[in-house]
């Protein structure tokens, strides 16, 4: 298994200081060059170094890399359970700055998902928290004006690039700035942004993202003043540094407006052949690594799918302890009082016959319970077609509640919510309904979208609180 993980052979005992500088400088080193990958495993061995030292900061920081290194590379799923997990730290609720990222990361998924007005309202709520931090945080909260600008209308969003350059000026943000000029016709401002973004690309460490961002508006300029050939030269030069960092939307955009340039200089077939390449690259998946990928990331969340258990068992025993101790001091009252006042004796004597009367009546309440509970259960692992009729006789309420949120509700859609309520995991369901784990997940956002579940909200939390 070791080939799958780069850095376990050099396992060691880490102290919270090297944690911190590792996630602070390696993990954004790599995301310059786009290995999102060794951020994801390095960060998976900084979060076990993490819990050991019983360190919060390692664990929320290692989450939220992960989650954003997911979503770069398409994952949006794996992603939102990351940065959920980042966003029930509690070093999360006292920290601005990873409260913020988290929110802003929320809205990039729900925009790349098309859901415009969460991604504003994720954005606006990031936003908010930096407001009063500014200096603080000033490329972050550029950074969320930036992707804000990309969801509002044209005249609002060349506003609020303005504003997030002045903020924090970078490479990236006059790079923008020179796609909203050419998109109005002003070529001279155009040009003036790009030359003050060539400054900045020389000056500062610039990321190999904003390179090939750069890269791509210096051509679509290059197309603008008539130079077909020399724009072509760009788009190349953007698209290499796209592929080298796995970033397929642009390499998208950059074979579209290659095929653009070709037909401006009368060249069909070359035309074709990228019309064609921009067509078909959706469709186009590394599929082994991201099988391995998917393997690792499946092993993870088992792992802390474990812990989490394991704390539930924990709270369910101190939950029986403090039960126990209550009945042990209820007995212990009547045995006072049985001393201390005889007259109250024939009372006492008959509570405490009621008492464990109904102590009787609750074990075979719970007896008769747990056996249906079993019988459910059973029926659901032989996907037998009686299981939906036998938990709606035990359970009556459930999809009564479901119903009555959304009466077009299929039976396999509560087919699938009877076994979220019986807390089968994905994986189970899965595997017991015969489909893939793929499936699942997409089973479970068309339930939200029909249950109307907000996106923060955890499925199985929800259907468990009907």
């Amino acid at each position: 298994m070791s080939f799958l993980f780069p850095f376990q052979e050099n396992i060691h005992e880490y102290t919270r200081k090297e944690i911190d500088s590792i996630q602070e400088n390696k993990t954004t080193s790599l995301g310059r060059t786009g290995k999102y990958e060794e951020i994801i495993f390095l960060n998976m061995e900084l979060i076990k170094a993490s819990k050991q030292l019983g360190y919060e900061k390692g664990i929320a920081w290692g989450y939220w890399n992960i989650g954003k290194s997911l979503n770069f590379l398409g994952k949006n799923d794996e992603s939102l359970r990351y940065l959920k997990l980042a966003e029930k730290m509690k070093y999360t609720s006292n920290t601005t700055e990873l409260k913020a990222r988290i929110l802003g990361e929320y809205g990039r998924i729900y925009l790349m998902l098309e859901g415009k007005e969460k991604a504003i309202e994720y954005f606006d709520r990031g936003i908010r928290l930096l407001e009063n931090v500014k200096d603080e945080n000033k490329e972050l909260l550029a950074l969320l004006y930036r992707n804000k600008a990309v969801v509002v209308d044209k005249t609002s969003g060349l506003s609020l690039q303005h504003k997030a350059t002045r903020i924090s000026p970078s490479t990236f943000g006059y790079s923008v700035l020179t796609f909203y000029h050419l998109a109005y016709g002003s070529k001279d401002s155009a040009a003036y942004y790009l030359e003050k973004a060539s400054d900045l690309l020389h000056e500062n460490q610039t990321s190999m993202y904003d390179k090939s961002v750069f890269l791509l508006n210096s051509g679509r300029l290059s197309k603008a003043n008539g130079d077909h050939e020399g724009a072509l030269d760009y788009y190349r030069k953007a698209i290499a540094i796209s592929r080298k960092i796995k970033r397929v939307k642009e390499i998208k955009r950059g074979y579209r407006l290659m095929s653009e340039a070709y037909h401006l200089l009368n060249k069909g077939e070359k035309a074709h052949k990228y019309l064609l390449k921009y067509s078909r690259l959706s469709d186009s998946i590394n599929r082994k690594k991201k099988k391995t990928l998917n393997v690792m990331i499946v092993e993870f969340l088992e792992e802390q799918e474990k812990e989490h258990q394991a704390f539930k068992r924990r709270s369910e025993w101190i939950t029986g302890g403090i039960v126990v101790l209550g009945i042990v001091v209820f007995f212990a009252i009547i045995k006072y009082h049985r001393k201390n006042r005889k007259k109250g004796l024939r009372k006492l004597v008959e509570r405490d016959t009621i008492i464990r009367q109904k102590e009787m009546e609750k074990k075979e309440l719970e007896q008769k319970l747990n056996r249906a509970f079993e019988e459910v259960v059973t029926l659901a692992k032989e996907n037998d077609p009686g299981f939906l009729t036998r938990f709606q006789e035990v359970y009556p309420e459930v999809c009564a509640k479901l119903l009555e949120i959304n009466p077009r509700l299929r039976n396999t859609e509560l087919t699938f919510c009877a076994m979220i309520w019986l807390n089968f995991s994905a994986k189970e369901i899965a595997r017991y309904t015969f489909v893939q784990p793929k499936t699942i997940q997409v089973k479970k956002y068309r339930l939200r979208k029909k249950l109307g579940i907000l996106a923060d909200e955890y499925i199985y939390i929800w259907i468990r609180g009907l």
